[in-house]
């Protein structure tokens, strides 16, 4: 039995960069709320989809601007509010060719120097494919 339990999923838009107020403009992304019984810890979860038919080098730097945005706008929504809710990251790839693109955002920062490395923005994203073409 999974110790997480979905509570409310609903869906939103990440908010366009031109315009934040047009949300048919922006990306899809999934507003989980989950439960932990064991932890007694209720969680507001983002999951942030974006799709793509071809391989796209750039796909992090997208990605961490719609997090971006995405906090931007949790901030206005709720002006009290002191930290923000997670965003999971998912790039659902669709494309004839494989993805070999980076997964993890320090891939793109070259040179990075191991003394400048805990100081630089670094993070993960899951990729799935439709055909198994991912790596």
């Amino acid at each position: 039995m999974c110790p997480i339990r979905l509570i409310q999923p609903y869906l939103s838009r990440v908010p366009d960069e031109a315009d934040p107020a047009v949300p048919e403009q922006a990306d899809p992304a999934a507003a989980v709320d989950l439960e932990d019984a064991a932890a007694t810890l209720a969680l507001h979860v983002y999951i942030l989809f974006e799709h793509k038919s071809h391989p796209d080098y750039w796909v992090l730097l997208q990605l961490l601007r719609y997090i971006a945005l995405q906090g931007d706008a949790y901030r206005k929504q709720h002006p009290e509010a002191k930290t923000l809710p997670p965003v999971y990251p998912l790039v659902l790839y669709h494309g004839q060719s494989r993805w070999r693109m980076p997964s993890d955002f320090h891939a793109l920062i070259r040179p990075l120097p191991e003394a400048l490395k805990p100081n630089t923005v670094q993070w993960h994203s899951t990729m799935l494919s439709s055909k198994g073409l991912v790596g």
